[in-house]
């Protein structure tokens, strides 16, 4: 459940200490609130958790411009299950930080987490390891990545330009199953066996 109060020209909304999500429990902070106002949302603080997994959303400065979200074991197919409300074939454990920033104006992320134990479809993926910071100064984000696993390794670099909005990033891949590009890529291939290699550069 949530508690709604109006204060001005604001909306204050703040969810109750327990709530179901995903037909699964979870344990909510007492002094989580959300404030809409002026068409944005500032989260003073929210922290979700199920014993085995938590999730913590803050905005980082008070006008909700930028957002962060903290993982701490948290499976990803909650995400799609969540979206869907269709069970996910696709699990791992992610921890680390997913920042977002400029969410009003030309949104984009500061991804610096660790996907462990991928499975798709009872397939067993790997480890995916996101690393990214920017440089006011330049206006550049830079990222690396890296997917290691049984069949898989690939590595990733590059950067991205918040001002103009240029990106420049190169792939490394060694090998990669093609299996993983089907829920992407559903409308023209399914069930798809085999692997690729080979580089790619995306401007």
């Amino acid at each position: 459940g949530t508690i709604i109060e109006k204060r001005d020209t604001a909306i204050l909304l703040s969810l109750n200490d327990s709530l179901v999500l995903n037909r699964k429990k979870w344990v909510a902070n007492k002094n989580n609130l959300f404030k809409l106002s002026d068409g944005r949302i500032n989260i003073n603080e929210l922290s979700l958790t199920d014993q085995n997994e938590y999730l913590k959303i803050y905005s980082t400065d008070d006008l909700g411009n930028n957002l962060a979200i903290n993982f701490k074991n948290f499976n990803i197919g909650q995400f799609t299950t969540l979206l869907t409300s269709e069970s996910s074939k696709l699990s791992g454990n992610i921890n680390g930080e997913i920042e977002i920033r400029d969410i009003t104006k030309d949104m984009y992320y500061i991804v610096n987490s660790v996907v462990e134990d991928i499975v798709y479809d009872s397939t067993s993926v790997g480890a995916l390891t996101i690393k990214a910071s920017d440089d006011p100064n330049t206006n550049l984000v830079t990222a690396d990545l890296r997917l290691k696993g049984p069949q898989n390794d690939l590595t990733g670099k590059g950067t991205y330009n918040t001002s103009s909005g240029a990106s420049d990033f190169q792939l490394d891949i060694n090998n990669f199953q093609l299996v993983l590009l089907d829920p992407f890529l559903s409308e023209i291939m399914k069930e798809s066996k085999g692997s690729l290699s080979g580089n790619v550069t995306l401007k």
